[in-house]
C-alpha cells in the first residue's frame, strides 16, 4: 500500500495525523503535540496527562502517580 499525503508513524504502523489522538474520548489532544504513553494492557495511546490521571501507578506512600520518568 502506498501512502499519500501527510501521515505520522508511530508504534511501527501509520495514522492519519486526525486519527493518531488521546484515546481519552473526553480530551482526544492530538498525540503530535503532546507525545503519547502507551497502556501496556489495551495498547492505546494517551497524552501523558490522560495518562497520569487515569492508569498510572500510584505510589503506596506518597499516592501521587508515577510517571516514566521514575525507575525501579
Amino acid at each position: 500500500m502506498e501512502l499519500k499525503g501527510s501521515f505520522v508513524l508511530a508504534k511501527g504502523r501509520a495514522w492519519c495525523p486526525e486519527h493518531f489522538c488521546c484515546a481519552n474520548s473526553a480530551c482526544a489532544k492530538p498525540l503530535m503535540e503532546s507525545g503519547f504513553v502507551e497502556d501496556p494492557e489495551s495498547r492505546r495511546n494517551y497524552c501523558p496527562k490522560c495518562y497520569e490521571v487515569l492508569l498510572a501507578p500510584i505510589c503506596f506512600k506518597c499516592s501521587l502517580p508515577l510517571n516514566e520518568y521514575i525507575t525501579q
